[in-house]
């Protein structure tokens, strides 16, 4: 009889990661939209302050883009808290594992996300964790 444990964390790594890397595509352009539009900010501050008077098309213009910015940098903020959640799931403190309060017989599979160990001999009371990506034999 084959028996195979198989342990994967829910979302997988490899989400996770894709995830991030979407973010971090996000973000980049998020931030170079913003890039674009702090100069017609700062232009705008500049002749406002030697007193240079707007139409109200160009009023209208800086209020867009003024809203424009604010809502790119509540999205940034957004973005970036969830790029942070994402690497709290990176962490390696918490490790993937399967304990062993018993026997483990030979012919067994352990798969730990992506690598695998086939058991040759008996282990008793012990954990399989994904090391350096393979799985090893630690004590309890």
């Amino acid at each position: 009889m084959r028996r195979i444990l198989f342990l994967e964390a829910e979302p997988t790594i490899r989400e996770v990661l894709a995830e991030y890397m979407k973010m971090q595509k996000e973000v980049s352009e998020i931030v170079k939209n913003i890039r674009s539009l702090q100069p017609i900010l700062a232009n705008f501050a500049e002749k406002k302050s030697k007193g240079v008077r707007f139409t109200p098309d160009q009023i209208n213009y800086i209020r867009n883009t003024a809203a424009s910015m604010e809502t790119l940098n509540k999205s940034l903020e957004e973005k970036n808290r969830r790029m942070q959640e994402l690497q709290l799931e990176f962490n390696p403190q918490e490790r993937a594992m399967v304990q062993v309060r018993g026997e483990v017989y030979p012919g067994t599979t352990i798969i730990i996300g992506d690598s695998s160990m086939q058991v040759k001999s008996t282990y008793h009371y012990c954990r399989f964790e994904r090391i350096d990506g393979d799985v090893k034999s630690t004590p309890l």
